[in-house]
């Protein structure tokens, strides 16, 4: 080899040796900065949660921070098994799709066609209905505490079918709005039941889980099957530090998912190469379509999959949250680059963090820092309920409207009573073995609160006194006094 040739080879070899000399310096540097964001929860004495970041197909960063079982003195790993909430959607949602590959359903069929039982409110309601939340189903988690229930003890799944049978009406008419709904994918959670003949267990894990080499993640549908790995659930105490989410709930659909953040690698390396099914790379672009109301406006929300963009770049993401347990998968498609965060404790805030992490690893490629929309939204809505407040304040009722709005009244839909109590300007709510809520009268029959608004109706004469009652995603519930 000529002395030039060779000069140059060897210059280039020593600049990439400091290229790569380089990108080693700074990792640690990096690392340490978001080992900073999670330093609270860096304890013996706290839950925490689980860090995984993703770039061009490989880990590059995974830590775990605080405790994964108090009780026992177990702290979190990175194959700690964490509830993954509404994170859980997006693997039904694949389901979905696998077996519309195989001819077994079409997105656009009427869910009539596999649960005939289901009632005929006048419009269909789709498959593709249910995905995108545009169904008008209420949410059986607002109907199920709306009838007195928490949701962390045991809710039989025949029971929760019921009573979503049990609606007399819709929140909106199919296809006309959006409103996420719990029914919905717990309602497709039976359908890949009843069209592939096995648990939604079953075939997630035959169809999903074991090709992808998801090894530890699976959908808990018997709250009795021990969990290795576990990572408890638990909520903020000022008197205790933290407290136990002791649960029952083994619902699937909605949820129900067990994973940890080390089987979301191949999962997410999915997204760029489908490895599922007959490996059609279509079906990532239906995943990540958002879908359409029946005006042509988009609904916002793909399935079980949320694009947006965050400072200048484009975002595909979704969170989720019950009891104990907060989860949230945010990825940036083009720059290639992951991140998941699954946490066990009620008052962390997974969504804000991954984004924090974002800010570290993808400085260069982001834009200027603005504010967000979320936090404008949350700003003008604050301004507004203040100034509501000032331009309409609690309305003290009259002595024939306390006698009018107090008693008993029932709800079909619920198959509960509701006790009413009203006092000079608001109204106490008893049902079952619920704590008393307290809503305030806003004048014309109208009451509400933090977790509950009812509209008092005025009927034909010689017709029972009946209410409306709105809460979460379950609008318009009929009561009549007994």
């Amino acid at each position: 080899m000529r002395p030039g040739l060779l000069f140059r080879w060897f210059a280039v070899l020593l600049l990439g040796f400091f290229f790569l000399s380089t990108l080693a310096s700074d990792q640690p540097d990096i690392d340490s900065r978001v080992k900073e964001l999670f330093a609270p929860w860096e304890s013996r004495i706290s839950p925490g949660c689980s860090v995984a970041v993703i770039r061009d197909g490989s880990f590059i960063f995974k830590e775990s921070f605080g405790m994964a079982d108090l009780e026992h003195g177990v702290p979190l790993a990175p194959d700690s098994m964490f509830y993954a909430c509404s994170v859980s959607k997006q693997f039904v949602s694949m389901c979905v799709l696998l077996l519309e590959e195989e001819g077994k359903l079409s997105l656009d069929d009427n869910i009539r066609k596999f649960l005939p039982e289901f009632p005929d409110y006048g419009n269909p309601i789709t498959i593709r209905h249910l995905l995108h939340h545009t169904s008008g189903i209420r949410d059986y988690f607002s109907l199920w505490e709306m009838a007195g229930n928490d949701f962390q003890d045991y809710m039989p799944p025949e029971a929760v079918y019921e009573m979503i049978l049990r609606q007399k009406d819709l929140n909106f008419l199919p296809g006309e709005d959006h409103m996420y709904s719990n029914s919905c994918y717990f309602l497709i959670y039976r359908i890949i039941e009843k069209v592939s003949g096995k648990t939604l267990r079953e075939y997630a894990r035959e169809n999903i889980f074991q090709p992808l080499g998801m090894k530890n993640s699976f959908f808990h549908d018997d709250y009795s099957r021990i969990i290795k790995n576990r990572a408890m659930g638990y909520y903020p105490s000022e008197e205790f530090g933290f407290v136990n989410m002791i649960s029952r709930f083994d619902l699937v659909g909605s949820g129900g998912m067990f994973t940890c953040v080390e089987d979301f690698l191949s999962w997410d390396n999915n997204f760029y190469n489908n490895r599922l099914g007959k490996n059609d790379p279509g079906m990532i672009q239906k995943m990540i379509t958002t879908g359409k109301l029946n005006d042509g406006r988009d609904a916002g929300y793909a399935l079980a999959l949320v694009p947006g963009s965050y400072r200048g770049l484009d975002i595909i993401e979704h969170s989720g949250s019950l009891g104990g347990y907060r989860t949230h998968y945010l990825r940036f498609p083009e720059q290639r680059f992951s991140v998941v965060i699954l946490s066990n404790l009620s008052s962390f805030d997974p969504k804000s963090r991954t984004r924090e992490i974002a800010d570290i690893y993808l400085e260069e490629n982001l834009g200027k820092p603005e504010k967000s929309d979320l936090a404008a939204t949350i700003s003008s809505q604050a301004a507004g309920e203040s100034a509501g407040k000032k331009k309409s304040g609690p309305v003290a009722l009259s002595e024939s409207e306390i006698d009018k709005f107090s008693g008993r009244f029932y709800s079909e839909e619920l198959e509960c009573t509701y006790t009413l109590k009203t006092d000079d300007d608001s109204l106490l709510v008893n049902v079952r073995y619920r704590p008393a809520i307290k809503l305030i009268s806003k004048g014309n029959g109208v009451f509400e609160g933090p977790q509950l608004i009812i509209r008092f109706l005025e009927k034909e004469p010689g017709k029972a006194l009946e209410f409306h009652a709105d809460s979460g995603g379950a609008k318009g519930i009929v009561f009549v006094k007994e």
